[in-house]
């Protein structure tokens, strides 16, 4: 599991700049079962320091369970 490097915390957020979700293929009740994102992601930090970074490496170490 990924560690942050500041706290130990194990829990981190990502923000969504933006993106789309293309739909391929919906079913009779209307859901989607098919479909194909395309998300750009933010900066990641860490939920209870805020440490944060571009990439999770940069802020979290991982840690064999």
């Amino acid at each position: 599991m990924w560690k942050c490097k500041e706290c130990g915390c194990t829990d981190f957020i990502q923000h969504i700049v933006g993106g789309l979700s293309y739909i391929k293929e919906i079913n009779e009740e209307g859901e989607n079962t098919k479909y194909v994102d395309d998300i750009e992601y933010g900066e990641i930090f860490c939920k209870d320091c805020e440490n944060t970074g571009e990439t999770i490496e940069e802020i979290a170490y991982w840690e064999e369970c």
